[in-house]
């Protein structure tokens, strides 16, 4: 394992970014020197089996993975602990002509799997999974009335639930970090298609793929700033209606026990007297 310091010579994200980079030497170099021409504090090692501890030593921002033969397998099992275990961002590096790794990463939920001809798209890949991961939520995080399960790429609201694509959970995530402000169309293809084909209908699209399957559970949270982009706002939980119908059921019954505790006091009392006013008369003078 080698570990180098950036150059900042071109920041991409604000503040130090921590990257794990696992295979080749040769290979991985240029997106090596890359990532820390651009601000990226750099881990590398040429064993994907190292990649565990070297996350748990210093948990990263990113992780860039090679998944080539001989040990494909090997890097594959690393790429399932990394997605069950570690709550980081991958970027996996194949040959161009192996298909089959691309497509097994993508099934183990892996961020992006590309074939680079040139390291600056790993950067900017890279960028984006550190942005990402700076804002990146708990597993389960109430707000307002929503609820969402980053790991499992679910939403809930008001007892209903809905699964998300991770288009979806990305676009999702991006708007709740900036909760209450505008987020520009551009910003989310910056975000979440940093180094993919891109264009507003890609955005438009998945917003309202997004927005019908929240919408569908409550009140709108995703309202449109005309001409400017996209602003989150949280609902206020709702109290079940049946729930608030128990609570004041509870309150009338509380309430009618104390009026007639209360009014059997004040009939003890008037008895009370009325012995006393009795006793009064039939004392001997």
């Amino acid at each position: 394992m080698r570990e180098a310091g950036a150059q900042r010579t071109g920041s991409t994200v604000v503040g130090p970014v921590h990257v794990v980079v696992a295979g080749d030497d040769e290979r991985m170099s240029a997106i090596v020197t890359g990532l820390q021409e651009h601000s990226c504090t750099v881990r590398t090692t040429d064993r994907a089996k190292m990649v565990p501890d070297l996350c748990d030593e210093h948990p990263p921002d990113a992780v860039v993975l090679e998944i080539a033969a001989p040990k494909r397998d090997v890097a594959l099992d690393v790429l399932d602990w990394l997605r069950r275990s570690a709550n980081v961002g991958v970027v996996v590096i194949t040959d161009p002509a192996d298909v089959d790794a691309r497509v097994r990463a993508i099934t183990l939920r892996a961020e992006d799997a590309v074939a680079p001809a040139d390291p600056r798209e790993v950067v900017a890949r890279v960028a984006v999974l550190a942005r990402r991961s700076r804002m990146r939520m708990p597993e389960r995080r109430p707000l307002g009335d929503l609820t969402v399960d980053h790991d499992g790429r679910r939403v809930t609201r008001r007892g209903g639930s809905a699964a998300l694509t991770q288009r979806e959970l990305q676009v999702l995530e991006v708007l709740i970090a900036r909760a209450g402000r505008v987020v520009s169309k551009d910003e989310l293809l910056d975000e979440v298609w940093a180094g993919k084909p891109r264009s507003l209908n890609a955005v438009e699209a998945q917003i309202s793929a997004l927005r019908r399957k929240l919408h569908e559970l409550g009140p709108a949270i995703i309202h449109t700033a005309h001409g400017e982009g996209y602003v989150f706002r949280p609902a206020v939980e709702a109290e079940p209606r049946q729930r608030s119908h128990l609570i004041l059921e509870r309150e009338r019954i509380v309430r009618e026990r104390e009026e007639a505790v209360a009014r059997r006091a004040k009939l003890l009392r008037q008895l009370e007297e009325q012995f006393q006013r009795r006793n009064a008369l039939f004392r001997p003078q």
